[in-house]
């Protein structure tokens, strides 16, 4: 079985926190110049996206 080539590329992430318990609950982030709100669930596909973009040495910005 091959693995999925995800040729998308992330230009920022932050953190969003929920705005009643201020638990970090998603991740806001541009991908291919778009703005996309990405769920923490490690088998969504953005989220393995923006996982490879911070083992890339980028790092994701803490919520406003």
């Amino acid at each position: 079985m091959s693995a999925y080539a995800d040729n998308r590329t992330v230009s920022s992430a932050q953190k969003i926190n929920d705005p009643v318990t201020g638990d970090y609950c998603s991740i806001k982030a541009v991908i291919d110049g778009q703005e996309v709100f990405v769920p923490l669930d490690d088998s969504n596909k953005d989220r393995k996206l923006v996982k490879a973009w911070e083992d890339s040495g980028n790092t994701i910005a803490d919520a406003d």
